[in-house]
């Protein structure tokens, strides 16, 4: 895709309707694909069909979720989308406590954010004895939702958490109503398969295979049976196709030396970053630092695109987290021939 995409735009393409869009993807290489420019019609039609069973109807939301904030600023409003936005790389308890103030002095009664950090945000509430009966509806999105997370959250403090699966190219839509794991298909959105590692496709419960997708809006750029790295399996497939949880995203925590953690869902590259990449790889086995694996789009990688990485990446962890950029020329593999965007050996 990233050397070919030019091959697979269609005759349906008009530059002028498109934009160029990256992701970081669970495989380590950034995809690069065309999306159409009109695409958030549908996709906040269907975002607000999930959240609607919490009662949701454009209240404004606390979001916690990729953003970085000027340091003068705690937070943000953006009037567009009705959200509240803070600061994610701030995980510090006194900013936790702002969040939560702010929350209750606007009657805020909806929170969207990834589940690692809801985890560590209702963590430190739980454990401060705060009152959460105000809340409505938490929102989650863009990593698995685990079995410790959905404990404190769902089983111990009974919030109303209700998780979307997803993707940056807009090809499928499925939704776990009450934070169970159970994931239930929106046909009307694209196309999902589960696809056996022998290419078979499965139409039975208990088989675990890989989400192929197919996207039914994008004329200019389709994308047909895409490989998406997650895997699941059937839970049901009768009335209603719905997922027995979603894996593939799991693992894909930074943990930093002040046991804080960041998501590496939050560290795509955006911008000219992802151009100058052919492939890119977190390494951590301490806690004091973080090794980033780079194959460089041109090699060797001078010291100015080099420090044009350092720069993102310190700015996006703890001061006291050590970033190393290593150039390599291949990325490091699991057994079975996956590739994982963390290699974490803690």
């Amino acid at each position: 895709m990233r050397e070919n995409r030019h091959k697979l735009l269609s005759s349906k393409f008009n530059e002028k309707d498109y934009e160029l869009i990256s992701t970081g993807g669970s495989t380590g290489e950034p995809s690069v694909f065309y999306l159409p420019k009109n695409r958030f019609f549908k996709e906040w039609a269907y975002v607000f069909h999930a959240w609607a069973y919490r009662g949701y109807k454009n209240h404004i939301r606390a979001v916690l979720r990729n953003h970085r904030l000027d340091p003068n600023e705690k937070m943000r409003l953006n009037i567009f989308r009705n959200e509240l936005v803070f600061d994610a790389y701030r995980t510090e308890e006194k900013y936790f406590d702002f969040i939560y103030e702010t929350m209750r002095k606007y009657n805020i009664k909806y929170f969207q954010s990834y589940p690692n950090l809801a985890f560590l945000f209702f963590k430190h509430l739980s454990e401060k004895g705060k009152d959460l009966s105000f809340i409505n509806g938490v929102f989650l999105s863009s990593e698995r939702f685990t079995d410790t997370q959905r404990q404190l959250l769902i089983n111990r403090l009974k919030l109303p958490v209700t998780c979307i699966y997803g993707m940056s190219e807009q090809l499928v839509f499925a939704i776990d109503w009450d934070g169970s794991g159970a994931y239930e298909i929106m046909e009307s959105y694209g196309y999902l398969e589960l696809i056996d590692n022998k290419g078979n496709v499965i139409n039975e419960p208990g088989r675990e295979g890989e989400i192929v997708a197919t996207g039914y809006d994008n004329y200019g750029m389709p994308l047909i049976r895409y490989r998406t790295g997650d895997v699941s399996e059937y839970k049901q497939v009768q009335p209603k196709r719905i997922l027995k949880d979603i894996k593939g995203r799991k693992g894909q925590i930074i943990i930093q030396p002040d046991g804080t953690t960041v998501s590496v869902t939050s560290l795509n590259l955006h911008g000219d970053l992802f151009e100058l990449v052919d492939g890119l790889q977190y390494y951590q086995d301490t806690t004091d630092a973080v090794e980033i694996r780079i194959i460089p789009r041109k090699a060797p990688m001078d010291e100015v695109i080099k420090n044009k990485f350092l720069d993102y990446f310190r700015d996006r962890f703890h001061p006291e987290m050590k970033v190393i950029i290593k150039e390599v020329k291949e990325l490091e593999r699991l057994s079975n021939g996956k590739l994982l965007t963390l290699i974490s050996k803690l």
